[in-house]
């Protein structure tokens, strides 16, 4: 099967887009670990606090997991993780202006929500774009977009902190 000009390009773009969104909900997934010492400092929470934020984060994560395929088959994947993306990223905005435990623990659980929508949508995206006998190498490539987002916040905001 030959690929069209026009099927190439989509399928480079539609790569590069997924990948790029699932790296950006990697930056501000594993964000409350880089920050906890500040936090239990600035905030005077303690190892429970932690844990209940942890847990709520991961309870909503979960149920969204399953909630979000159903929606992303309802409604589409791409209206599913931009409503993600934005609330990921206003969640954890916000997160760094806060003061208050209930407010961090809402926030997390908007963030959690925010995340679920990720896998189910991006991959459902890309399904259509590759055939299934080269699904395997395409997925090893873009499987490196969690690894590089990850990445970034640890050594992104010691340089922060430095300006």
């Amino acid at each position: 099967m030959n690929l069209t000009t026009d099927q190439k390009y989509w399928r480079r773009r539609i790569f590069v887009l997924t990948w790029l969104a699932y790296a950006g909900f990697y930056f501000g997934r594993k964000n409350l670990s880089v920050t906890w010492s500040s936090m239990e400092t600035d905030l005077g929470l303690d190892n429970s606090d932690y844990a209940s934020i942890i847990f709520v984060y991961s309870l909503v994560y979960t149920i969204g997991q399953f909630v979000n395929g159903y929606l992303s088959d309802t409604f589409g994947p791409r209206k599913v993780v931009t409503v993600g993306l934005f609330l990921a990223a206003i969640g954890n905005l916000f997160l760094g202006m806060t003061f208050s435990a209930g407010v961090i623990v809402f926030l997390i659980a908007a963030n959690g929500y925010g995340q679920s929508t990720g896998w189910s949508g991006l991959i459902k995206n890309m399904t259509p774009w590759f055939r299934r006998t080269e699904r395997g190498i395409v997925m090893s490539w873009w499987s490196t977009c969690y690894v590089t987002g990850a990445f970034w916040l640890p050594y992104l905001l010691p340089m922060r902190l430095l300006i």
